[in-house]
């Protein structure tokens, strides 16, 4: 529904994750969609449009080597707001569906640390008790990270799909990966 550009110093790269976090705490509408463009200003005074690669960088991601070699660089930063919440979502463009299959099981035992600061501070404490299951949703395979037994109700604080064997949807609610991928059915990407 609309566009924000979030803009952040090359030398304060921890200001994207409070830009990030105040646009999430934003009351908007109820499945209200906002892509943010990220840039970081230089040292030069110029600003320049961030890559995948340098987005997980700056955000201190540790994804497997090989999820990184096989990224395109254009990627999309969203924020979904829902009932009761905005998320965060990614959407990265996969040059191999297979590699980044592979990469992403392989993610997932560190993901939610990666994705901390996006995550509720209750949710992090239990962590624990969160467990990766396989989901269905807008007749896609999704992976999400959930309390309660597999086949239980439990909450959602993390997920992933891969959209069309290439767009790697990652997000903070299931609601949010629902959203996404509605839109992403209704106008395809080209």
């Amino acid at each position: 529904e609309d566009r924000k550009t979030i803009i952040f110093s090359e030398p304060n790269p921890g200001a994207l994750v409070g830009a990030v976090l105040e646009e999430r705490g934003k009351n908007l509408r109820f499945d209200t969609v906002i892509y943010f463009p990220i840039r970081v200003l230089k040292n030069t005074g110029e600003t320049k449009l961030i890559d995948s690669e340098e987005l997980i960088r700056v955000l201190s991601w540790s994804p497997p080597a090989d999820f990184l070699a096989n990224l395109a660089p254009d990627f999309n930063a969203l924020i979904v707001y829902g009932q009761s919440s905005g998320d965060l979502a990614v959407i990265l463009k996969a040059k191999n569906f297979a590699r980044a299959l592979a990469s992403l099981l392989e993610w997932e035992k560190t993901i939610w640390f990666d994705w901390k600061p996006f995550l509720a501070e209750e949710d992090v404490k239990n962590i624990a008790r969160f467990s990766w299951a396989d989901e269905i949703i807008k007749n896609n395979d999704a992976r999400v990270l959930k309390n309660g037994p597999p086949a239980g109700e439990g909450k959602i604080i993390l997920g992933y799909s891969i959209f069309n064997k290439q767009y790697i949807i990652i997000s903070t609610s299931r609601e949010a990966l629902a959203t996404i991928l509605d839109r992403l059915i209704t106008l395809p990407p080209r």
